[in-house]
């Protein structure tokens, strides 16, 4: 799915956006939930399914 720098970024921008709508409280907009939900199940399913390149340093 994304590469590691791209996975970091989005679970990064994830963790932003649920910490700026807690202190914003719209987080019971139905809309936000959304958003907040699908990016999340995206985050753990990209730490399930990534695959790791063999290193070359034996």
């Amino acid at each position: 799915m994304f590469k590691d720098k791209t996975a970091i970024l989005f679970a990064t921008i994830t963790l932003l956006v649920f910490f700026l709508g807690g202190l914003l409280d719209v987080l019971y907009n139905p809309i936000v939930i959304g958003a907040l939900l699908i990016s999340f199940c995206l985050v753990i399913v990209n730490l399930i399914l990534i695959k790791k390149e063999p290193d070359d340093d034996v």
